[in-house]
């Protein structure tokens, strides 16, 4: 849930529908596969294989991101206001 908000306060608002489609696609797809390709590797290779394709997943996932949302970063719109984050993340006080 974090990573959501994280998300809609940085993401710019004329794509904020299209950063979220794509954050529900992978999530679905990732909670789909990841047990799949999990039991799988273990079956095959045993637990010590599914912690190391397991880290290297997360690791070429975190890279990816970076990499998103430092390219994003050039082309971010500035806040409404100062309180942009915390609107969109469900305080409206």
């Amino acid at each position: 849930m974090a990573s959501f908000n994280f998300l809609l306060a940085l993401a710019p608002p004329r794509r904020l529908p299209s950063y979220t489609a794509f954050y529900q696609l992978t999530q679905f797809a990732v909670t789909f596969a990841g047990p799949l390709a999990g039991g799988l590797v273990l079956g095959a290779l045993g637990f010590q294989a599914v912690f190391a394709v397991s880290a290297a997943g997360r690791l070429a996932a975190t890279a990816f991101q970076a990499v998103f949302l430092l390219d994003e970063e050039k082309e971010r719109d500035p806040p409404v206001d100062g309180r942009r984050a915390w609107v969109l993340a469900g305080d409206r006080a």
